[in-house]
């Protein structure tokens, strides 16, 4: 392993662009080629700007094999049988546990916590907490079982025997939820990522693996090194003085007790450099008025965001002055029009209340449906409609205002409204009519329906949103699909999971504008390639 320090006053992106480009190699072809290097990134804005720096510098090269930590800790041999997804472990672990006996786990489950009636609800709220619970544990490369044959020894105090327990009795859950995947013919994901750590795969090609200035990765990564180490060279990069060494561990991360008390390093700021604001639509206008005063020939500060919760202040502040910003992180995919249109749906399903009716009706995408559906459609004489017969006679479902509104046709055959609202009102319940079908299959259908007279146009921002959206979407429906889950869940409890996962799914937008300023959580700030920064979601001091 090689440790080997950059130019600190050389900004990261920088010094690892130009350390990489010295490590160029030609192919018989005659390409410039950095393929025999693995380069691991904490985050992909991180790997996307390195990529942009060395495309700069060479003009154009086979790029370096970028991964992110977790991507690197990849078992050497396919699974067999197959991994279960989280879906399949988030359903059969709810099974589980909605029919096993509570008493069989005293310390996990103590009599006064046991639920006065075992529900698949809430049954899927505790498989959810287990699985958050092994998705720190896989950072060590850990499972329920370890912890418990090792919590004895690292732990001390009064509660140590019931913390014991407790471990004990995770461990045995562990063990049955284990044995119930592998007879459904798949394996454990918290168990694959242990053998990948202790057997990590070496891509094809790869000599050398890089880490640079990689400070706080998960620690089953430097597991999954050690393995490595015979096969690849190891290099390690740190963006630090030679003279400051002792301030860094042999994988390039800080130590701690080097950084601390009288070591601690003083920020360079002073307080012109630091800006209070009342609130965060105060906060985003200073930040906004800043930014649109950067004449347009110069390169414009980077903008770290402390608080994601800020960015729909910052948004609309840019958006305001004309200035495009993008958060490249997740999206949730509940927030999206697309989420919004499915939880009404489902929820229409359930009980079409007049209200949801109403409010669903209003989407941009069931207009454009019924406009395609029924050619004397009119927005405005629909909704004037639908408000005189809430008027009149206060419906509270969808069966209740096609009633009234059938007698006020016959009550008044010369208004011509009232037959033009009952076919928006046959038409809506044509689509909700499942005809016997699964609840996610009725559900598929019913957006393929709203959908179809939908051309997507990738250059406007709205569709291009939607097609993400959309993708994200359809691996959930694809998740749920799984001959597992069908075995396991009956038709009610498939439906309740899928809520569950929408609630928690994401996606990845691209930004509407290549020049479009991007936001830097912490992890992207070292990588950003301009001169000056601006951070702003500061808080309490």
């Amino acid at each position: 392993m090689d440790r080997l320090f950059l130019n600190p006053k050389d900004l990261l992106v920088d010094a690892v662009a130009d350390w990489l480009k010295a490590r160029l190699r030609t192919t018989p072809g005659g390409v410039p080629s950095l393929t025999h290097l693995l380069v691991v990134v904490p985050t992909r804005q991180a790997g996307r700007r390195l990529r942009l720096a060395l495309a700069e510098r060479t003009g154009g090269c086979l790029p370096p094999l970028i991964l992110l930590p977790a991507q690197v800790i990849a078992p050497a041999r396919e699974p067999d049988p197959a991994a279960a997804s989280p879906a399949e472990t988030l359903g059969l672990l709810a099974r589980i546990l909605l029919d096993a006996d509570l008493h069989d786990f005293p310390h996990l489950f103590p009599e006064d916590g046991h639920p006065r009636q075992k529900s698949f609800a809430w049954a899927l709220g505790v498989a959810r907490q287990l699985a958050d619970l092994w998705g720190i544990l896989q950072e060590n490369a850990l499972l329920m079982a370890d912890v418990a044959a090792q919590i004895g020894a690292l732990l001390s105090g009064e509660d140590l025997d019931t913390e014991i327990a407790r471990w004990q009795d995770l461990a045995r859950l562990e063990t049955r939820f284990f044995d119930a995947l592998r007879q459904h013919g798949r394996t454990p994901a918290p168990l694959l990522r242990k053998q990948a750590a202790a057997d990590p795969a070496l891509p094809d090609g790869i000599e050398n693996i890089i880490l640079p200035a990689l400070t706080d990765a998960q620690p089953a990564l430097y597991a999954a090194l050690e393995r490595l180490l015979p096969r690849a060279a190891l290099t390690v990069l740190i963006h630090a003085d030679p003279s400051q060494d002792a301030r860094f561990d042999r994988w390039g991360r800080p130590e701690p007790a080097q950084w601390l008390a009288d070591r601690a390093p003083v920020l360079p700021l002073t307080d012109t450099q630091l800006t209070l604001a009342a609130n965060s639509s105060e906060q985003a206008r200073l930040v906004a008025d800043l930014f649109a005063a950067v004449p347009p020939s110069d390169t414009p500060p980077a903008l770290g965001l402390a608080d994601d919760t800020l960015y729909s202040e910052l948004h609309a502040a840019f958006l305001a002055r004309g200035l495009p910003l993008h958060n490249p992180a997740d999206y949730p995919l509940a927030a999206s029009s697309l989420g919004r249109l499915i939880r009404q749906l489902e929820q229409l399903c359930r009980q079409p209340r007049f209200t949801l009716l109403a409010a669903f009706l209003r989407e941009s995408d069931t207009l454009r449906w019924l406009e395609s559906r029924l050619p004397a459609f009119s927005y405005a004489d629909t909704f004037r409609a639908l408000d005189d017969l809430q008027n009149r006679h206060l419906p509270q479902n969808l069966d209740a205002a096609h009633a009234f509104c059938a007698q006020e046709a016959l009550d008044a055959p010369d208004a011509a409204q009232w037959p033009r609202l009952l076919a928006v009102l046959d038409a809506l319940r044509d689509l909700l009519d499942p005809r016997g079908r699964p609840h996610l299959d009725h559900l598929l259908d019913m957006l393929q329906t709203l959908f179809a007279p939908r051309t997507l146009d990738e250059h406007t921002p709205g569709d291009r949103e939607l097609a993400a959206a959309a993708t994200a979407a359809l691996a959930l429906f694809e998740a749920l699909a799984s001959p597992l889950l069908a075995d396991a869940l009956d038709d009610t409890q498939r439906a309740h999971l899928f809520e569950t996962l929408l609630a928690s799914a994401t996606y990845q937008l691209e930004p509407e504008n290549p020049d479009a300023l991007l936001t830097d959580g912490w992890l992207e700030l070292p990588w950003s390639p301009a001169a000056e920064l601006v951070i702003t979601g500061f808080n309490e001091g």
